[in-house]
């Protein structure tokens, strides 16, 4: 299963997963509602090391009821528990579901 390009539906709303990538080539994902632009999913910390098949959440702010709509709607990501201090926030490591690609 792929990200790019995952599509699903919630509250009579069409969102979209889209992915781009990072000057220092982690992976960045946007969401679309109705085909356009919601608000990026990611947020990139270059000095936490990841796992090849992990990414950081903006878990915060604008994104905080969407990272939950796309946690649970989508079977495509796994909560790590891992949390990231940034500033006054924290950022959340998630990890791709089995069998899932970029």
């Amino acid at each position: 299963m792929r990200i790019d390009g995952h599509k699903f539906e919630y509250n009579g709303e069409t969102f979209e997963l889209r992915c781009s990538h990072y000057v220092n080539n982690r992976l960045a994902i946007r969401v679309l509602s109705n085909g356009e632009p919601y608000t990026v999913l990611t947020v990139n910390i270059p000095a936490f090391g990841l796992g090849k098949k992990e990414i950081i959440v903006k878990t915060w702010s604008e994104n905080k009821d969407i990272c939950k709509i796309v946690l649970n709607n989508t079977n495509l990501f796994e909560d790590t528990d891992i949390q990231i201090p940034t500033g006054f926030c924290e950022a959340s490591v998630w990890k791709f579901a089995k069998d899932v690609e970029p």
